[in-house]
């Protein structure tokens, strides 16, 4: 397993994680820490990639204003209310 060179502050950091008793070494606490940066990492592409569609709908112009939105939602509650469903 290659080594890494940890700053003072991380050492004492997954040392104390150590002592805890919530890893069992401070190799754990490493592994964890990138688990939880490969998970930040997938979240970030996946949110890049819906921006980047919701981008593409607001150029090919599949867009609502929320005036609209709010009306249509608005129109649907009365007819409900009317009909005794809500």
């Amino acid at each position: 397993m290659p080594s890494i060179d940890l700053t003072p502050e991380q050492l004492r950091f997954a040392e104390a994680r150590v002592a805890e008793g919530r890893y069992g070494s401070v190799a754990e606490v490493v592994a964890a820490a990138f688990g939880v940066l490969e998970r930040q990492q997938a979240a970030l592409e996946a949110f890049r990639a819906k921006l980047e569609e919701a981008e593409a709908d607001v150029a090919a112009g599949r867009v609502h204003e929320l005036e609209e939105v709010m009306a249509e939602m608005d129109a649907l509650l009365a007819a409900g209310e009317r009909r005794g469903v809500a």
